[in-house]
């Protein structure tokens, strides 16, 4: 959304992505809700939702296999992809670290 403010810790709030065949872009319907492609061609959405903490973000919907749905799904079919960003991921940042000492 485009709401202006600051997150402190204990607000939650999700990361929605939209992968869609087609023209780029989306539109919403008159209920405020629903996203739809402009061309109208098939899309997927899912998300993680997360809290903030005084230390940085905890992901509430992490996973044992922490890769999206959809991509376990194409995985099935024998189509391989990588996620770059997000949990499962090949993005470092990602990968649960150590607490260090000092």
């Amino acid at each position: 959304n485009k709401a202006v403010g600051v997150m402190e810790p204990g607000h939650a709030f999700t990361i929605e992505p939209m992968i869609n065949v087609g023209e780029p872009g989306d539109r919403t319907w008159p209920d405020n809700w629903t996203s739809v492609t402009p061309d109208g061609k098939r899309s997927a959405q899912f998300e993680e939702t997360m809290i903030v903490t005084e230390d940085g973000v905890d992901v509430l919907t992490m996973r044992p296999n922490p890769k999206p749905h959809f991509l376990r799904q194409l995985e099935a079919m024998g189509i391989e992809c990588e996620l770059k960003y997000g949990p499962g991921g090949v993005d470092p940042r990602w990968n649960k670290a150590e607490p260090t000492e000092g």
